[in-house]
């Protein structure tokens, strides 16, 4: 019986070896896959939380900046309703005197 040269030179295990780790590294391959798409998904989320973050920021900012103002008119105010009530006393007090 002729023996073919396919098998007598061992190529059918080796083969089946090649095979075997050729579908470990697709294994992994999909596996990598998997893992970057979830994170392409997760980068996109945190991106859209980022800009919301920064929008929310700014609006933090704007009103900081308004609420500064409003500080600085209240006291503005404050100061002339003060003194407004200080010219009205030492004015009753000199037409008294």
């Amino acid at each position: 019986m002729i023996v073919p040269q396919i098998e007598r030179d061992g190529w059918s295990e080796y083969q089946l070896l090649v095979l075997a780790e050729l579908k470990r590294h697709n294994d992994v391959l999909e596996h990598l896959a998997r893992e970057i798409s979830t994170m392409k998904v997760d980068l996109a989320v945190f991106e859209k939380v980022e800009l919301r973050m920064t929008e929310l920021e700014k609006r933090m900012n704007k009103s900081a900046v308004e609420i500064g103002m409003l500080q600085i008119k209240a006291g503005v105010w404050g100061g002339i309703a003060g003194l407004a009530v200080a010219l009205a006393t030492a004015l009753l007090y000199a037409v008294r005197s």
